[in-house]
């Protein structure tokens, strides 16, 4: 979750496998082997469209999890919620840490406009 979220940019325009072939990206910013969890990053993807959108992101709902469990007809609710529940904390604990930077940063280039009401 760390890693695509950290190169999600890169990722989104097709630019890292580039990067990767030309010998731009450093060992530990290598994609990481992720077997046998593919379902799982599958079905987070799924599942964080039905997350609510306000002023934050909000968590993926409960039921949103419980459906698509129905759904596919999955065999261990336990296991599956489990997974997707720490990759959505995950997801919304960078966000959250992104979110503080991009407001620190503009603070900095704006500091008249932080302290106005």
């Amino acid at each position: 979750m760390r890693w695509s979220f950290k190169w999600r940019t890169v990722l989104r325009t097709g630019q890292y496998y580039d990067l990767l072939q030309r010998g731009f990206i450093k060992g530990e910013d290598r994609e990481p082997n992720v077997d046998g969890f593919g379902f799982y990053l599958d079905a987070f993807r799924e599942l964080a469209t039905s997350r609510s959108n306000g002023m934050e992101i909000g968590p993926i709902p409960f039921t949103a999890i419980a459906d698509y469990f129905r759904i596919y007809e999955l065999r261990d609710f336990d296991e599956f919620a489990y997974i997707i529940r720490r990759l959505d904390n995950a997801f919304l604990e960078l966000n959250d840490e992104a979110n503080k930077a991009e407001r620190k940063k503009n603070a900095n280039n704006n500091p008249g406009k932080a302290n106005r009401n």
